[in-house]
C-alpha cells in the first residue's frame, strides 16, 4: 500500500482499482524501475483474461495523430515560451503539460485538444525510440487507442493518461511512464532505441 505521503501513488492505486473494478485480479504488485536520473514505481495488477481486439488504426486516425503530434511543437513553445523541435521528449511534454495547467490563458486548448495533441506526441516518440505502434483496443463496446510494442505484449494508452490525470492535475508522469515502458520492452529482451 502507498504511504499516506505519496499523493502520486495514491492517486494511481486509485485510478487502479477504478480500471480493475468488476475484473478477477489474481496478482498485485508494485515494480521499481529506474535509470541514472530517477526512480518510479509501477503498480502492476495481473487480471484473468477477457475478450479485447486490437487491430491497427485507420489511415484516417492515423493521419490524425501524426498531425497532432506536429501540433504538439507549437503547443510546447506556445506554453513554454521556447523554440522546441521533433521529436519532443517525454521531459519537453511534462513541462508543457504542467505550463498549460498554470497557464491564466489556455489559449484555445480545450482538455480534450491537450489530451490529442500531447498524447499524440508521446505516442509518436514511443514509436521511434521503442519500436511501438498505434493500435485500436476494443473490449466488447469500449474502444481506446493505445501504443503497443511491436515485438512484445507492452502497450499504454496515452490519451486515458493524460485525461486521467486532468482532474487532479498531476504533472509529471509523461517521462514516468516512458521509463517504465523501456525497461518493459527492455525485460522482453526487445532492443528499444532509446
Amino acid at each position: 500500500m502507498p504511504s499516506s505521503e505519496d499523493p502520486l501513488e495514491s492517486s494511481a492505486l486509485a485510478r487502479q482499482e477504478q480500471f480493475l473494478a468488476g475484473r478477477s485480479v489474481s496478482e498485485r504488485r508494485r515494480e521499481l524501475h529506474e535509470d541514472a536520473s530517477r526512480s518510479v514505481v509501477a503498480l502492476v495488477a495481473t487480471v484473468e483474461p477477457y475478450h479485447e481486439i486490437v487491430e491497427p488504426l485507420s489511415p484516417e486516425d492515423d493521419d490524425g495523430f501524426s498531425r497532432n503530434a506536429e501540433i504538439a511543437v507549437n503547443f510546447t513553445e506556445l506554453f513554454l515560451g521556447r523554440t522546441t523541435t521533433a521529436p519532443l521528449t517525454p521531459a519537453d511534454l511534462d513541462q508543457a503539460f504542467s505550463a498549460w495547467l498554470e497557464a491564466a490563458d489556455n489559449r484555445g486548448y480545450t482538455p480534450d485538444a491537450t489530451v490529442a495533441v500531447l498524447g499524440s506526441a508521446f505516442a509518436s516518440y514511443c514509436a521511434d525510440t521503442l519500436h511501438m505502434r498505434w493500435a485500436q483496443v476494443r473490449e466488447g463496446e469500449s474502444v481506446s487507442f493505445a501504443v503497443v510494442a511491436i515485438e512484445c505484449d507492452v502497450r499504454a494508452y496515452p490519451f486515458d493518461m493524460i485525461a486521467k490525470r486532468l482532474p487532479t492535475r498531476e504533472t509529471g508522469f509523461f517521462a514516468n511512464a516512458y521509463l517504465v515502458l523501456k525497461n518493459r520492452i527492455a525485460e522482453a529482451g526487445v532492443r528499444g532505441d532509446a
